[in-house]
């Protein structure tokens, strides 16, 4: 089951914003996280992988 979410936010030609997301994994493995950006003319997307893992509190 793959949970989608989105933020659309406008960004002024050459010029450039921060734009944050909480996420919180539901599952080991990885996760993946894909940004689009699109403009009357063109458009790009870049996916990366977020890995989950077991946090060992116990491990010296």
């Amino acid at each position: 089951h793959h949970s989608r979410r989105s933020k659309i936010i406008s960004v002024p030609p050459s010029d450039g914003i921060a734009v944050s997301f909480l996420i919180i994994p539901k599952k080991l493995g990885h996760i993946e996280i894909r940004v689009s950006a699109a403009s009357s003319l063109s458009g790009d997307s870049l996916t990366k992988y977020l890995l989950v893992q077991v946090l060992d509190i116990a491990a010296p």
